[in-house]
């Protein structure tokens, strides 16, 4: 049935009809184009066809396509891969206008009435089959899209190295069993793990020996819990398992089988062997609690615990105490481990100690320490909203809001009149506020735990087109600390009735920080901002923003 012209072509047209004295004509005039020509003279025999040589257009004769009522037309026209083929009736001039509408209706796209004229024929066939590549290429498009979001919607949920749940996925899962375990009463258990010592894998090894382990122990522990179980990366070498409808004897149960099998397990990358252990605490459902933050704060609590008895171990908060003694880890030996996290524990009650003086110094001499501390709250909700973002490990949050308290105290102390004047600053009280980022890396250097604290409260006035101070810095220069802590300090600035001005609406903020991307700040962080700004709206109107409350 099938005849194909030997032209070699990008593409087929059909000639599909019963016999007609035209077709030499259309096969001469084909020929002039880039195409390879079938004829089909069975309307059964079309669909078929079209899909065999991958036809790009069809020439149709009217009494061919209704010879079934233009149901070969239909079936051509709602079959997904032939949906786009054009489709040109030919017919005599002098046919019924009833048949041609039935075409169109079916989904024809044009007609060639006999005698058939050259000139016509190639110029509907140049329009037709330059709009079918053009559908060809938007399908192309738009099949690439659904790809790449279905792609970029799995990254969404996924971590990228171990390809468990990622931090925020987590906690709407989390959420969710939380929820069900208060409505039907159901035990809901909760672990958080954390690799031992892992930054001394990544300072000893290297990052990618570390990322090595990180993808080992996520697939071991993967190993051994349930389908149901929630299994995620909770950020850098923390690692957070839910699991439903078990108890704490099961969930102590689990944690030491884990803690027990990281122990005994040699990871390998290329040459290198080593051995880890991780850290577990555990936390139980009870039915007085009101959100999901409790629950991994006390796991949080309890991991915290088991670092400092030790590591390599399960502690568990129950009603505020600890688990006894006695689990994964060998008692009776006190390790380095052990005595490392103790001076840990010891410098951050140090560090804690040292700003609480200094607190109880700034208020005792300044009327705006209530402000003050709105101030360094709200300044935590939005750094925390991107260190989620970022998945910055706790110590580097940690960091950020001791630097926030010790900038707004200092500027308290030294410069409280400068901050309440009415009208614009003088030269003497700009330079003041201009010299503050030298004062406070004196200021911190007086004590030698702030050090994190002192890069970034050095440098927070620094731009990222190089074009602030003290030294001048741009890009990637800054440290990413004081590039976010400017941004963050902007925000709260704009937002408060200083410097003879009223607060800024959160709008013309948002598009204050959108122009200074790339001048003033760093652009990534801008992007992260912004979204981080767009969560927290209710929790912004609740700071005074939208108002024009004095923040500090």
């Amino acid at each position: 049935m099938a005849s194909p012209h030997d032209t070699p072509a990008p593409v087929t047209i059909m000639v599909a009809e019963f016999v007609s004295t035209q077709y030499q004509i259309l096969l001469e005039e084909l020929a002039r184009i880039p195409a390879t020509v079938v004829r089909v003279t069975d309307p059964h025999e079309v669909a078929p066809a079209v899909l065999e040589n991958k036809t790009a257009l069809i020439l149709m004769d009217i009494e061919f396509a209704d010879a079934d009522n233009f149901q070969v037309v239909k079936k051509i026209r709602t079959t997904d891969d032939t949906q786009f083929i054009p489709i040109i009736l030919l017919a005599d001039i002098s046919k019924n206008d009833a048949l041609f509408f039935k075409g169109y209706e079916a989904g024809c796209v044009d007609f060639l009435f006999r005698p058939i004229k050259p000139a016509i024929l190639r110029a509907k066939l140049r329009v037709h089959l330059e709009l079918y590549h053009r559908q060809l290429e938007l399908q192309e498009a738009n099949d690439l899209i659904g790809k790449q979001n279905r792609l970029l919607q799995k990254q969404a949920l996924r971590d990228g190295l171990t390809g468990l749940c990622n931090h925020i996925h987590f906690q709407k899962l989390f959420a969710q069993h939380f929820y069900l375990a208060k409505r039907h009463e159901q035990p809901l258990t909760l672990l958080m793990m954390d690799i031992d010592f892992f930054k001394e894998v990544n300072d000893s090894y290297g990052h990618q020996v570390g990322d090595s382990v990180l993808k080992r122990f996520a697939h071991l522990v993967q190993s051994e819990i349930r389908q149901t179980d929630i299994w995620a990366r909770y950020g850098g070498e923390e690692f957070v398992l839910a699991l439903p409808d078990t108890s704490l004897a099961g969930g102590l149960f689990i944690g030491e089988k884990i803690c027990k099998l990281i122990a005994a397990t040699s990871f390998f990358h290329k040459e290198i062997t080593l051995q880890v252990t991780v850290s577990i605490g555990l936390s139980v459902f009870r039915g007085g609690m009101e959100n999901p933050a409790e629950l991994i704060e006390q796991a949080d609590h309890a991991l915290y615990q088991a670092k400092a008895q030790g590591r390599n171990r399960v502690e568990c908060y129950v009603s505020g105490t600890k688990r006894a003694p006695g689990s994964a880890a060998a008692g009776g030996k006190v390790d380095l481990g052990w005595i490392r996290q103790r001076l840990r524990t010891t410098l951050e009650k140090t560090r804690a100690g040292a700003l609480a003086s200094f607190e109880a110094m700034v208020h005792g001499q300044t009327k705006n320490h209530h402000s003050q501390r709105r101030r360094t709250e709200l300044a935590g909700h939005l750094v925390n909203g991107i260190a989620e973002r970022l998945h910055l490990p706790r110590h580097v949050i940690q960091s950020f809001h001791r630097s926030f308290k010790i900038h707004d105290l200092f500027r308290l102390f030294i410069a409280d009149a400068a901050l309440d004047k009415e009208g614009s600053l003088n030269h003497t009280e700009r330079s003041s506020i201009e010299d503050q980022p030298l004062m406070l890396k004196e200021l911190t250097e007086l004590f030698d735990f702030f050090a994190e604290e002192r890069a970034i409260l050095r440098f927070h006035h620094e731009h990222y087109d190089g074009r602030g101070y003290p030294q001048g810095l741009d890009g990637y220069e800054i440290p990413m600390g004081a590039r976010l802590f400017a941004l963050v300090d902007a925000f709260l600035a704009m937002s408060n009735p200083h410097y003879a001005r009223p607060p800024m609406s959160l709008e013309a903020i948002i598009a204050e920080i959108e122009s200074q991307s790339a001048k003033q700040f760093d652009p990534f962080l801008v992007k992260i901002m912004l979204e981080v700004l767009e969560d927290n709206k209710s929790l912004l109107a609740g700071h005074g923003l939208d108002d024009g409350e004095v923040l500090v």
